[in-house]
């Protein structure tokens, strides 16, 4: 079976260096090492060409309320174990440096750099 692979452009290179920096960016704020899939939803509804918007209003989805039911999620998952978060925090957009982690998606995203010449 022979596989095509496609030239990257350089602006499809940004997109994802763009994307895979704001994931993180946004998961370590969460305290997470690792980005989840719902960063990087959120990491591309924050692209300037505005895509991922477009796509989410295409749906009759509301793209500036995806964090909130994320938000939501995560505290309905927790009650389920018993475990109330306070409302009486604020929460900001200040993000708070946690240490990247070496775990899957850093072997992933290496792999991926590596078999399509991507340089950061």
């Amino acid at each position: 079976m022979l596989i095509f692979a496609r030239t990257i452009s350089s602006r499809h290179k940004r997109t994802i260096k763009t994307l895979c920096f704001g994931a993180e960016k946004l998961a370590n704020a969460n305290g997470q090492k690792e980005p989840g899939v719902e960063h990087f939803v959120l990491a591309a509804l924050e692209l300037p060409d505005g895509t991922a918007r477009k796509a989410f209003e295409r749906i009759h989805a509301d793209p500036n309320s995806f964090r909130t039911a994320i938000a939501k999620q995560y505290e309905d998952a927790l009650q389920n174990f018993g475990i109330a978060l306070p409302h009486d925090e604020t929460i900001t957009n200040e993000v708070t440096p946690v240490p990247t982690g070496t775990g899957p998606f850093n072997i992933a995203f290496e792999r991926t750099k590596a078999m399509h010449g991507l340089s950061y």
